[in-house]
Parts: C-alpha cells; structure tokens; sequence
C-alpha cells in the first residue's frame, strides 16, 4: 500500500511538471499574441493619422518625377447592372468565392467586382492592405483581433465579420508581422 501510494505521489510530480512546462508555453505565446494585437492597434493609429495628415494633390503627384505609380482612390464594383465606385478608404477586405471577387465595406455591405484578386491588390497600397492568402486581401483598420490558429498559424477577425474564416498560412506569418511592423 505504501509502495503504491509512493508510486503515484512520483508520477503526480511529475505530470505537474510536464503541465508546468505547457502552462509557461502557452503563456509566452499569449504575451507573443498580445504583443501582436498591440502592434496591430499601433499600425492602425499610424495609417489613421498618416491618412488624416494633408497629402499632396493629384496633379502634384503626377508631376513628380520620382513617382512610380499613384495607388488608386476608388474601385469600380458592380450591383446588378450598375456600376459603383467604392473609396478605397471605405474597403473593409476582398474576397473570392467561386471565382467572383466581393469587395466588402465597412458597414458590411458587399458588392463585385470584376478583376481577379491579383489585379485588385496590384493597385492598392501595400500600407493599408494585405493579401492574407489566395483568397483574401484584408485592410488593415478592418482587423479587429489576431488569433493564434494552429502551430503557426493566425485566425484574423475582421470588423465586420467576414462570411468566411481569414487565415494566414504559415509561410506567411512572417511577412504578416514584418507587415505590422513588428
């Protein structure tokens, strides 16, 4: 009896210490996460107030020399027949489903478009946007919270809620958080 209640007093610390260890992983990758929610705020703050500060005018920046390519202000979405320009300020992220691109407000609302994801995101400004995997470009002020998905994935929560789960793939992580300016 003695011998038994030895046994499992042995294995009992050892198991809390097996939980110990899980318990300070988990941890450190919450401060890993909350680092990057804080970074992800920070950014959003500094493309606010970037946007907010006066830029030059259209023709100022085709008269520059030194100007590669103006990034566009609108884009042209479709509801039914009609066609909708959309400010690229009020772009929640895009999406494609069954080879139709949605480009969604931030007031939810959804409408399509007629360029392929490539397209749209080749003329949007690489500051405020992100192209999260092949099927989705996110804005940067739509985040809402980064969630840590999987062994070395995140789960992206958007404002408004997206139809469709936002996932940045493991070999994208890094370019997400060099994005956010970690």
């Amino acid at each position: 009896m003695l011998f038994l209640l030895i046994t499992i007093r042995i294995l009992s610390i050892y198991y809390e210490k097996i939980i110990d260890r899980k318990a300070a992983k988990f941890e450190d990758g919450m401060l890993n996460l909350s680092k990057l929610n804080d970074s992800l705020e920070n950014y959003q703050k500094s493309i606010a107030e970037l946007q907010t500060k006066s830029e030059p005018t259209v023709e100022e920046k085709v008269f520059k020399k030194d100007t590669k390519e103006i990034p566009k202000q609108r884009l042209l979405t479709y509801i039914r027949n009609e066609l909708m320009p959309i400010a690229i300020e009020d772009i929640a992220y895009i999406y494609v489903e069954n080879s139709i691109s949605y480009v969604v407000r931030k007031d939810g609302k959804r409408y399509t478009a007629n360029d392929s994801l490539d397209q749209i995101y080749a003329s949007l400004d690489p500051k405020v946007f992100f192209r999260a995997n092949r099927q989705t470009i996110v804005a940067i002020y739509a985040i809402d919270k980064i969630i840590k998905y999987g062994n070395s994935t995140f789960k992206i929560e958007m404002q408004p809620v997206s139809e469709i789960d936002i996932v940045i793939g493991k070999n994208k992580v890094t370019v997400f958080k060099k994005w956010l300016d970690l």
